[in-house]
């Protein structure tokens, strides 16, 4: 009986050693290299792992994108370049807290797509050297940027953002009341009744006596003004310059996405030319 026991056991170990093995031959197989940048492998999981990521199931982009990154990697690698563990961290945390999970909810998540928390940071590894490397070797050039070359100033407004509490005569109580409680806009709208509007506004757009205050008044300022109907509570959020319909923060963003781009394919051809690249599968 003794030896049956122990027999059943032994065959029971072979049989677990049997499974482990077909599993790790499995993953071995599956995880194979799929190309090749200045000898770095691109491996299969880093594929599955990208196409959750940018949202494709497209593999001849998905390579093209890895390709670019290890371009990069392997570059920086040389130069002793390397991303800080609590960096990988950190942006798994933001990934975990955008899908609504804690992290140990989110590596389950991703392991049932095949992608081991190992593979995930192998990845955020080379997509964090691409953003932060590219964004380091690029900088220079894009602060030579002159945004005003961009302007024109025939299209050229200035316009103010303000919140704005109209409030009828008949209410004058309660706007005595809202003014003592010192509170913020909204606050005193509770307190009157009345909705508190979001505007963007131009010069001459308002009624005369708020128009004025609005505009003679810095901004970060809250300005009162009355007419025979109403009463004005008005806080200047912001001034900003308007160019057509975009702002020039808005502009001065283009160029910089554009000449970012720009200056990227530029800097990819030149590490294209001297790097070693083969695409397996």
């Amino acid at each position: 009986m003794v030896f049956g026991g122990i027999k059943r056991i032994y065959y029971s170990f072979i049989l677990s050693i049997f499974l482990i093995a077909i599993s790790f031959s499995q993953r071995v197989l599956v995880d194979r290299v799929i190309a090749s940048v200045n000898g770095e492998p691109i491996l299969e999981s880093e594929l599955r792992v990208a196409s959750l990521y940018y949202g494709t199931a497209d593999r001849r982009k998905l390579i093209d994108k890895l390709i670019e990154r290890y371009l990069i990697y392997t570059y920086l690698k040389g130069t002793g370049a390397k991303v800080p563990e609590k960096y990988i961290n950190e942006t798994i945390e933001r990934m975990a807290k955008m899908s609504g999970k804690e992290v140990d909810e989110f590596y389950e998540e991703i392991y049932r797509s095949g992608i081991t928390p190992k593979d995930l940071k192998n990845f955020l590894e080379k997509e964090i050297m691409f953003s932060m490397g590219l964004q380091s070797l690029i900088a220079s050039k894009l602060e030579k940027l002159n945004v005003e070359e961009e302007l024109d100033d025939s299209k050229k407004r200035i316009v103010r953002k303000i919140k704005l509490l109209t409030v009828p005569r008949s209410k004058a109580n309660l706007m005595a009341e809202a003014v003592k409680s010192r509170g913020n806009l909204e606050k005193m709208a509770e307190i009157v009744m009345e909705p508190v509007e979001e505007l963007v506004v131009e010069k001459g757009d308002l009624v005369k006596p708020l128009d004025e205050k609005v505009w003679t008044s810095p901004v970060g300022i809250r300005v009162f003004a009355e007419d025979k109907d109403h009463i004005y509570i008005a806080e200047i959020v912001e001034e900003e310059e308007l160019y057509g319909n975009k702002t020039r923060k808005e502009i001065e963003m283009e160029l910089i996405r554009r000449e970012f781009e720009k200056e990227k394919d530029k800097f990819l051809s030149k590490l294209r030319t001297n790097a070693i690249i083969e695409i397996l599968y």
